[in-house]
């Protein structure tokens, strides 16, 4: 039996295929942060740097600083720590007068297809006296040492105010083999921050006295009711925290390698024959995952039914009875030779979800979006979620109906980690 809602939750949290190949950051420290902060106390010094490590300074594991006044019996009124912050880590320099500090680096998913696709992004953040300053800035990945475009970013606070530095190599005149063979030095240009206190504090990152936030990692249910919707969310929860788990309260197609004539893009799907459109009839339902940069995510073939009993479906599989998901989710008119994967005639077709804000829906592209099916309590559902970085937390529950309709049954969002 194939868990087809568990292979699109990996797709979506990067743990299937050569895309989830992890890159060993002790090997290679270019890819962590180096945050140096120093106190001086007979002068009040409070100064920190944040700038990408180099191979000869190392620096302790991320750890959060807590700097205290000097002793009579301290030797030396200076203080200083060095944390290596690596991606999915954090560092935090809190000094005696308050003033707090703190950096975070991640690591956008990598992806077994397209340039430097799997040499993930990696950006960093960074909050001054719990405001958010820096966010999401990009020090490395995508081959970024390969361009000399991509500048060396660093950041610099002392005496309550904010640098940013960034440093680039020139790149020499075509043609001239003498200036590439003696580049040019670095040029470096920095720029002061606007005064901190006109940033917003972050009450995500620091929330306030009696608050509670969400935990990072949570699901939260956006809007639904239904049963089906705390069941998605327990069993959801339960795969991302262990994605090799066995589904107790949503149950699965039996699928199996589809021996069909399907077109070249859907050969090697799976196959499963179940009552998809909640009809009473059975359905002939085919899956194909790919993972490419036209295509990341999934697509559902449906071939309706006419019979109860026995499977009674069009000898062509692309029969206009058919139904082709995600991309005539949205009631579009799109004929499935001219939806993406067959043709590019509709490339930014999308899916819109209700998120329970009306001023807000959630807009899933067709090309990037995974569809996963399930069974509850007698009938037909579909999982989606997206397969892009900005919406990339949402799952989406939702009911086949016949005549190629759909209800939207709830939307879940899982909290992601504060950049």
């Amino acid at each position: 039996m194939r868990n087809t809602v568990a292979i699109g939750l990996f797709l979506l949290i990067g743990l299937s295929g050569p895309a989830s190949a992890q890159f060993d950051d002790d090997a290679d420290i270019t890819r962590s942060l180096i945050m140096r902060c120093e106190y001086y106390d007979h002068l009040k010094g409070e100064d920190v740097t944040v700038a990408r490590a180099t191979a000869d300074e190392i620096g302790d594991p991320a750890a959060t600083k807590r700097f205290r006044r000097s002793l009579p019996e301290d030797q030396s009124p200076f203080q200083t720590a060095a944390y290596r912050i690596k991606p999915g880590q954090m560092a935090e320099c809190i000094f005696p007068s308050g003033h707090r500090i703190r950096v975070k680096a991640a690591s956008r998913g990598a992806r077994a297809y397209g340039m430097c696709g799997a040499d993930p992004q990696l950006f960093m953040s960074m909050w001054v006296n719990g405001r958010k300053v820096v966010s999401r800035t990009n020090y490395a990945g995508r081959c970024w040492d390969d361009y000399e475009a991509n500048p060396a970013v660093s950041f610099k606070y002392s005496a309550g105010s904010l640098e940013k530095c960034q440093t680039v190599k020139p790149a020499p005149p075509e043609g001239d083999d003498q200036a590439k063979a003696e580049p040019g030095k670095p040029v470096t240009a920095c720029v002061d921050y606007p005064e901190l206190a006109r940033f917003p504090s972050d009450d995500i990152e620091y929330p306030p006295p009696g608050k509670k936030m969400p935990a990072v990692g949570e699901l939260v249910l956006l809007s639904g009711s239904h049963d089906v919707c705390a069941a998605a969310r327990e069993e959801l929860t339960a795969l991302l925290s262990q994605p090799a788990g066995v589904l107790k309260k949503l149950g699965q197609p039996e699928w199996q390698e589809s021996k069909a004539q399907l077109p070249e893009h859907l050969q090697s799907s799976a196959e499963s024959v179940y009552d998809f459109d909640n009809d009473g009839k059975l359905d002939r339902v085919f899956s194909r995952h790919f993972e490419m940069s036209y295509m990341d995510g999934s697509v559902l073939l449906v071939q309706l039914g006419g019979s109860v009993k026995k499977l009674s479906v069009s000898a062509s599989p692309l029969d206009k009875r058919s139904w082709f998901i995600p991309c005539q989710l949205d009631g579009t008119e799109y004929d499935i030779s001219n939806c993406p994967l067959f043709s590019q005639a509709h490339d930014d077709a999308s899916f819109r979800m209700n998120s329970g804000n009306k001023n807000k829906p959630i807009y899933f592209s067709v090309r990037y979006m995974t569809v996963d099916p399930f069974l509850f309590g007698g009938h037909s559902f579909v999982v989606a979620s997206s397969t892009q970085d900005e919406p990339q937390q949402f799952y989406a529950i939702l009911k086949p109906l016949p005549h190629k309709k759909f209800k939207q049954m709830c939307l879940l969002r899982r909290i992601p980690e504060n950049f």
